[in-house]
């Protein structure tokens, strides 16, 4: 993950944090700026969860992130789980899928009081100057893209809105596999 990486029994609570702005999947010039993708399956820009561990968002902003591959804002699987009340997921990148959250095997999330707007799956930022690039077709899941027995709780007063994918499908949540949204 770009900002930080959670795993094993980790467990993590944030509150008033801005997780904003961090690559995963990319090598920066820190004498010119430059940014550079890096080849490979570089997850959550933002930051990754795996292997059980646990994150909790309170009153958070989790925005302008990227990763090269899946999970622009965050990325979570094999039985993580995410709780957030208030938080705003807001211009975050999946260069494949993703763009605030990827989630897959076993992962949940449980959400109130939440935005997720104006992020993107299938294109690129970091490597085009800031500057938004198409990167491939029938990407989905701009908002949430979920797969493999995952579940989703978004409890009253979640907003996911002016989400971008590049297939005409799930810009603002994607399903695929088995899985739940309640």
């Amino acid at each position: 993950g770009g900002g930080f990486y959670a795993s094993g029994d980790a467990a993590v609570t944030a509150t008033g944090t801005h997780i904003d702005n961090n690559l995963s999947g990319y090598d920066k010039d820190l004498t010119t700026d430059a940014v550079t993708r890096i080849n490979g399956d570089l997850r959550g820009g933002g930051f990754w969860m795996s292997g059980q561990a646990r994150v909790t968002l309170t009153t958070a902003t989790v925005s302008g992130n990227e990763a090269n591959t899946y999970g622009g804002g965050i990325n979570m699987e094999n039985e993580t789980q995410l709780t957030v009340s208030g938080t705003t997921f807001a211009g975050n990148v999946g260069d494949n899928y993703g763009g605030a959250i990827r989630f897959a095997t076993n992962a949940r999330v449980e959400m109130s009081n939440s935005t997720i707007s104006g992020n993107y799956s299938g294109f690129s930022r970091a490597d085009n100057g800031g500057n938004l690039l198409y990167r491939r077709d029938g990407t989905v899941g701009g908002g949430i893209w979920s797969q493999s027995n995952w579940t989703v709780s978004l409890f009253n007063h979640v907003t996911i809105t002016d989400n971008y994918a590049t297939s005409a499908t799930g810009a603002g949540l994607y399903r695929s596999d088995a899985g739940s949204v309640t």
